[in-house]
């Protein structure tokens, strides 16, 4: 995140609240060994001694590991037993690996504390997914460097502009062999957006043909072409839509997608 990655998103709210110093009470839904969760359901399920007797029963050698091993005396116990249960199977039994991260987290420019004092504004990078990327998303991300208004050449780009935005929504779609993540990698070297954004702002520039060779068009000029180090995009001028999608498929799905493919 500090340096323009991804947010992490893997975290249950459990093991968040953990990194941020809160008292945290784990649930069976935290537990993701779903054996172990059935088991421990059972526990908290029994209706009569008996019930409760049989169900600790199976699972007794991880009890003592987990140092939750205790005489059962009568049918109350149960709810104290599950939360001992819960608490070393979702925090404690990884409390050195939060140390290291938490202390990892304060040598990057005060990171922890950011999340700390602003925890509800970071829960959702560090708890939910990647959102998937929309059309919308990526047209709204690029600033459009136009040429002069009425020009000749301005008439071609409004056409260019016409055709990205019908190919966005055909790669949103599946419609073309170029997906929205392969454009965003091509055009910025991110296949995610990062939560600090993209500086410098993302840019659409246009392939004219050089005036001094008119009616001309070089290779270069047919597929688009784009500077990772400015996060500019060069879009390819083509009087149809159908060579636009072709040109533009061949330009980015023949890329390396600097190793990350």
């Amino acid at each position: 995140m500090v340096h323009g990655g991804p947010s992490p998103g893997f975290f249950s709210s459990t093991l968040f609240e953990c990194i941020c110093n809160g008292n945290v009470s784990p649930t069976i839904d935290d537990v993701n060994d779903l054996d172990l969760q059935a088991k421990i359901q059972k526990i908290a399920n029994a209706a009569t001694m008996e019930e409760l007797c049989q169900a600790t029963e199976c699972i007794t050698e991880y009890l003592a590991n987990a140092g939750c091993l205790r005489a059962i005396k009568r049918l109350g116990d149960k709810d104290q037993l599950v939360d001992d249960i819960l608490m070393f199977q979702v925090v404690n039994r990884v409390h050195g690996p939060l140390e290291r991260l938490r202390e990892g987290l304060m040598t990057l420019l005060g990171l922890l504390n950011a999340v700390v004092k602003h925890k509800e504004a970071f829960r959702p990078l560090f708890c939910s997914p990647q959102q998937p990327l929309t059309a919308d998303t990526l047209e709204d991300l690029f600033n459009i460097r136009y040429s002069v208004a009425g020009s000749n050449r301005r008439a071609e780009e409004n056409t260019a502009v016409a055709f990205w935005r019908d190919y966005l929504l055909d790669a949103e779609e599946g419609n073309c062999n170029c997906s929205l993540e392969k454009i965003l990698m091509f055009t910025t070297g991110c296949s995610v957006l990062p939560p600090i954004g993209l500086k410098p702002q993302p840019s659409i520039e246009f392939l004219h043909t050089p005036d001094t060779t008119p009616g001309s068009a070089s290779l270069r000029e047919k597929f688009p072409t784009s500077n990772t180090c400015i996060n500019c995009l060069r879009l390819p001028l083509h009087k149809d839509y159908a060579h636009f999608k072709s040109n533009m498929d061949f330009g980015i799905c023949n890329t390396q997608g600097f190793g990350q493919e």
